[in-house]
C-alpha cells in the first residue's frame, strides 16, 4: 500500500512539476473578448398565420482570461421574448438572459502536441458535428447538450497532421436534446403525435439552475472524443457525444405548492463522421436518447427528492438520422462579389426524426412509425468577415396529419418554413 501511494505521489509530482515550468513561462495575462448576435426573419410558416416576424434571437458575450496555468471563460445568453425558438411572443418586447458558460480552469500540460486541462463550473459538453445550413446545424439541430454544472477534464493530442480530444464531466443535471414537438393537443386522435414545427427543441430533463442543486442523489456522465485524419485535400472528422444519468429531474419539486418532483432514467449517444475542405464541409450524423419510466417524489428526504414511486411506465427512445453539407464559392476562387474578400454559400441537408415507446400504454412500431418526420432543407448565405447571412427554405413530411395548418384548426400531413438569418461572430 505504501508503494502504492509513494508511486502515486511521484505521479502528482511530476504534474506539478511539469505545470511549474508552464506556469513561470506563460505568466502574462490575456484577455480575448467573445460575441455573437444573431435575428432569425420568418418569411413562410405554414403552421401559422403570422409569419414576417423575428424568432430565435440571440446575443452571446463573454470572455476569456488566462494567466499562467490557471484560465477563466464566461458567457452569458440573451434571447428574444419568443416561444421556445419559434416566434416572437406576442405579449410584448423583452428577454430572457442566462449564463451559458461559467469556469474556472487549470492546464496542467501544454505543450506543441500535448495539452490537459481540468475545469470546474457551467460548461457545454462536446458532441457529434453537423453539416448543411443554418435550419439543420441550429434551428431544428438536436445533437448534443445543454449547459450543465459540473467538473471537467479535457485533453487533446495532435498526431502528424492529425489530432484526437477527448472530454470527461461529472455532472448535477445531465440535459442532453430531444424534439419539442410531439405532443398531443386535445382532439388528436390516440396514435398521433403532433410535431409543432417552431416548438424548436428541447432538453430532456431540467438543468440545474446556476449555482443550485439538482434535485437528486445521482450525478450526469457526459463523455466524447473527436478527431480529424488527413486524407487528400482535407481531412475525414469523426465526433460522438455520450451522457447518462440516473433519476434526472423533469419536474421540479414544489411540495409547499403541492407540485411533486419527477424525474426519468436517460442516456444519450451520438456519432458524426464528416469530410472538411478549406471551405466545404459535409457529413452525416446519428443520434439515440433513451429516457425510461417516470418517477414521483412526494416528499424530500436527506435534502433530496426520494422519486419512489412509478408515475408512467412508458419509456421513450428518440432517433435522429441526418446527411448535410455546404460549399463556400472561396472553394473555387471565387470571391470580391460585392466586396473584397467576400464570398456566398449554397448548403443543404436532410433529418428523420422518430420517437419509439415501451411499456403498458403506449404506441405499437408499426403505430408509431407513421408520426416519423422527415425534413428537407436548403440555404443560400453571403459571407463577408464576421458578418453572414443566409436564406432558409425547409420542407417538413409525415405520414400521419401531425402538422398544424395555418389557423392552427386542423392537422395536415406536411408543413413549411422559410426565414432570414442575420448573424455576426467575433
Amino acid at each position: 500500500m505504501n508503494k502504492q501511494i509513494l508511486r502515486s505521489l511521484a505521479f502528482v509530482s511530476a504534474i506539478v512539476g511539469s505545470s511549474s515550468v508552464f506556469a513561470n513561462q506563460e505568466e502574462a495575462s490575456k484577455l480575448d473578448v467573445k460575441a455573437m448576435a444573431r435575428a432569425k426573419y420568418s418569411l413562410l410558416d405554414s403552421t401559422r398565420k403570422s409569419s414576417f416576424d423575428f424568432f430565435d434571437q440571440r446575443v452571446d458575450f463573454g470572455f476569456n482570461y488566462t494567466q499562467g496555468m490557471f484560465s477563466a471563460e464566461f458567457m452569458a445568453e440573451f434571447k428574444g421574448n419568443t416561444n421556445g425558438q419559434g416566434a416572437t411572443s406576442q405579449t410584448g418586447s423583452g428577454n430572457n438572459a442566462g449564463v451559458k458558460t461559467a469556469t474556472i480552469n487549470a492546464n496542467f500540460v501544454k505543450t506543441e502536441t500535448t495539452e490537459l486541462t481540468a475545469g470546474i463550473g457551467r460548461y457545454t459538453a462536446s458532441s457529434a458535428s453537423y453539416y448543411g445550413n443554418d435550419a439543420i446545424t441550429s434551428t431544428w439541430s438536436l445533437s448534443g447538450f445543454d449547459p450543465a454544472d459540473g467538473i471537467f477534464v479535457n485533453y487533446a493530442q495532435k498526431i502528424g497532421g492529425g489530432d484526437i480530444a477527448a472530454q470527461l464531466g461529472v455532472v448535477n443535471a445531465m440535459t442532453a436534446f430531444v424534439y419539442g414537438g410531439w405532443t398531443k393537443p386535445a382532439g388528436t386522435p390516440s396514435n398521433v403525435w403532433f410535431f409543432d414545427v417552431f416548438s424548436g427543441n428541447n432538453s430532456t430533463t431540467v438543468g440545474s439552475a446556476f449555482g443550485s442543486s439538482s434535485g437528486t442523489d445521482t450525478k450526469g456522465i457526459q463523455a466524447s472524443i473527436s478527431g480529424h485524419i488527413p486524407v487528400g485535400a482535407g481531412n475525414i472528422a469523426l465526433s460522438s457525444g455520450f451522457g447518462e444519468q440516473a433519476k434526472s429531474p423533469t419536474v421540479v419539486a414544489d411540495h409547499g405548492a403541492s407540485i411533486n418532483g419527477e424525474a426519468r432514467d436517460q442516456m444519450y449517444f451520438d456519432f458524426g463522421v464528416g469530410y472538411e475542405l478549406a471551405y466545404t464541409q459535409f457529413g452525416v450524423w446519428t443520434s439515440y436518447t433513451k429516457l425510461g419510466e417516470t418517477k414521483v417524489s412526494t416528499q424530500t428526504k436527506g435534502g433530496v427528492e426520494d422519486y419512489s414511486s412509478v408515475l408512467s411506465p412508458i419509456e421513450d427512445t428518440y432517433y435522429q438520422y441526418g446527411i448535410g453539407g455546404q460549399v463556400d464559392s472561396k472553394q473555387f476562387g471565387i470571391t470580391n462579389l460585392l466586396a473584397n474578400d467576400d464570398s456566398f454559400t449554397v448548403a443543404a441537408g436532410a433529418q428523420v426524426f422518430q420517437r419509439r415507446q415501451s411499456g403498458a400504454g403506449s404506441l405499437s412500431s408499426s403505430e408509431a412509425e407513421k408520426n416519423d418526420v422527415t425534413m428537407y432543407s436548403v440555404g443560400i448565405g453571403y459571407k463577408k468577415a464576421a458578418f453572414s447571412f443566409e436564406l432558409n427554405y425547409s420542407f417538413f413530411s409525415a405520414e400521419n396529419k401531425v402538422f398544424y395548418n395555418n389557423d392552427q384548426n386542423g392537422l395536415k400531413d406536411n408543413a413549411q418554413s422559410a426565414y432570414l438569418l442575420a448573424k455576426i461572430e467575433i
